[in-house]
């Protein structure tokens, strides 16, 4: 496995991480960065990971035959952006408790 692949995943990771800190337009851009080099570097990687973050199937489908090259970056993390805040919303809709004993956590 080669050396950048990880950091790849936690740099999309901590970007959409650090999205409730910045503003929506500076992280689209940085994501978009990102997603355009693991396009050009490691497709199965970022296809791995939009799996990982359950970005819709059909929605990637539809965005790679209605879009050019040059938008498809963009197009991928405004998806990845727009899955991340509805699992926001889920989980701040249905918090789940804390487990006070750390046994049955485990």
């Amino acid at each position: 496995m080669d050396a950048n692949k990880p950091t790849q995943v936690n740099k999309l990771t901590w970007l959409i991480d650090k999205h409730s800190e910045e503003k929506d337009g500076e992280l689209l851009q940085q994501l978009t960065e990102s997603i355009a080099k693991m396009l050009e570097q490691d497709q199965d990687l970022l296809l791995s990971s939009l799996y990982r973050m359950d970005v819709s199937e059909e929605k990637i489908r539809r965005l790679l035959e209605s879009s050019g090259e040059r938008d498809i970056a963009t197009g991928l993390a405004e998806l990845v952006l727009e899955r991340q805040m509805e699992s926001m919303r889920t989980r701040e809709k249905y918090p789940q408790p804390k487990i006070e004993d750390e046994e049955a956590a485990i």
